[in-house]
């Protein structure tokens, strides 16, 4: 990508995230406008005439996913240019999750898969408002009774709405839907080993990384200053590691939809953003083995107390 480029994409993206440009330094500035510049592009596609004839009840769904999908990126990439690492790689599990949901729903019948996901939130939805329910059993008078009422009546509502839209549209709602599992996600996209590998190491930062506690502990043991900043320097390489592994996932999603909309010029937008990102990925991994942060990333990593 021309420098010109670059810079203004930087510019729109750092507008629309309330954050400084010049806090962004090289490799923030090629990630945010390598993975941001497909999804502009993609935006301007929806705006054209070959869109609107396709009249399809369905691409909403994918737009709007798209677009949360694309703030949680802004959010993730926003915290590793201010030197939160940690709390980006926190990020990284909910981009992927999001991305991995809009590619399994756009494979094979659309309005079937879409029927299924609707109909599969509103049955967990349920079981876990009687759950609540059940935590009060035995109280006569209880606070949450009519939260919990409320809470039922507003689902049965909405569950019903999208049942006609379904149905409207062509579909067909299930009378049981299938709970799909961020595990069977994988496995359906052919991504059964990153399961095992990267989405486990995704899930470990959000819930106080025992591992990261338990290399503090080993250090501070140690007692070597030396052997504490190798192991520091290592784990912010690893963050950056593993939210590239999300921007993978999220450009592969965007793929997905530029396959599905023929978007042809996002296709081979997201071809070299995706390029890219595999660089930055192969160098961010090859300095986590020399235990060294490379410069042009953040200026000041946060790092705790």
């Amino acid at each position: 990508m021309k420098t010109e480029a670059r810079n203004e994409i930087a510019r729109i993206f750092c507008n629309k995230h309330n954050i400084q440009n010049d806090l962004l330094m090289e490799n923030s500035k090629t990630l945010i406008s390598e993975v941001y510049a497909p999804f502009l592009l993609l935006v301007e596609c929806l705006d054209s005439n070959d869109f609107k004839a396709r009249e399809n009840p369905f691409d909403g769904f994918f737009i709007s996913m798209l677009h949360r999908a694309s703030n949680v990126f802004g959010g993730m990439a926003t915290l590793i240019a201010s030197g939160h690492l940690q709390e980006a790689e926190s990020l990284s599990r909910s981009l992927a999750e999001s991305a991995l949901k809009i590619m399994h729903l756009s494979k094979g019948d659309v309005p079937d898969n879409i029927a299924q996901y609707l109909a599969s939130y509103f049955s967990e939805s349920s079981w876990k408002t009687k759950q609540w329910q059940s935590v009060i059993h035995g109280y006569d008078i209880h606070p949450h009774d009519r939260l919990i009422q409320n809470k039922a009546d507003t689902e049965k509502n909405a569950k019903e709405i999208c049942r006609i839209f379904i149905e409207a549209a062509g579909g067909k709602w299930p009378e049981k839907a299938p709970s799909v599992s961020a595990e069977k996600l994988f496995k359906d996209l052919n991504k059964e080993l990153e399961y095992r590998t990267v989405y486990r190491a995704m899930c470990g930062q959000p819930h106080q990384n025992p591992e990261d506690i338990v290399n503090g502990l080993l250090s501070s043991l140690s007692n070597n200053e030396e052997f504490e900043h190798r192991r520091k320097e290592e784990k912010h390489c690893f963050s950056i590691f593993i939210c590239l592994w999300g921007v993978q996932y999220h450009l592969e999603s965007i793929a997905t939809l530029a396959e599905y909309f023929s978007f042809k010029s996002v296709s081979t937008q997201v071809n070299q953003a995706t390029k890219v990102i595999t660089e930055m990925q192969t160098a961010i991994n090859n300095a986590q083995k020399e235990c060294q942060l490379p410069n042009g990333w953040v200026k000041n990593v946060v790092d705790g107390i």
